[in-house]
């Protein structure tokens, strides 16, 4: 499919760029060499990049939090089976007539 008809550039001219480590809309055109004219493919371009991101390349802040969350939902999980092993303390009826 033809992303940049002023360009010639296709979808697959973009996943190649992708494949080889591109990360801007420009570095797309570049390796192409070529450049934007009359912008109109440049969102596509950018979406493409974005979708191949989310997909391949997590940025390191993402894995980051995602590290982060899966250690909490651990330690969360510990902490629940600790509190499930401390023995059950029974009210006296003379300590809930107080409160």
């Amino acid at each position: 499919m033809i992303i940049c008809s002023c360009n010639g550039l296709s979808d697959r001219d973009v996943q190649a760029a992708i494949q080889a480590g591109v990360v801007k809309v420009s570095e797309v055109y570049s390796t192409r060499q070529c450049q934007v004219k009359c912008g109109n493919c440049v969102k596509g371009v950018a979406c493409l990049l974005k979708e191949a991101r989310r997909k391949n390349c997590p940025c390191p802040t993402t894995v980051a939090l995602e590290r982060s969350l899966a250690a909490q939902a651990v330690n969360n999980d510990e902490l629940i089976q600790k509190k499930r092993s401390l023995p059950v303390r029974e009210a006296s009826f003379h300590t809930l007539s107080k409160v």
